[in-house]
């Protein structure tokens, strides 16, 4: 539960500065150790990412 404190904040901070980074830190806190993410997923994240600065920017 730690983590998911890390990541509320990083995320009201990552908001203001890089959407992404805010994005990673709120998924990274429900991963459990030891766990990778599966294929679609590594595919879809940075389209995500993209996609939600491209709509966000314009």
């Amino acid at each position: 539960m730690g983590l998911l404190a890390w990541a509320v904040i990083g995320a009201a901070v990552g908001m203001f500065l890089f959407i992404p980074v805010a994005l990673l830190l709120l998924v990274a806190a429900f991963a459990g150790d030891g766990v990778r993410p599966s294929g679609w997923l590594v595919v879809i994240t940075p389209i995500a990412a993209v996609t939600a600065v491209a709509v966000f920017v314009h």
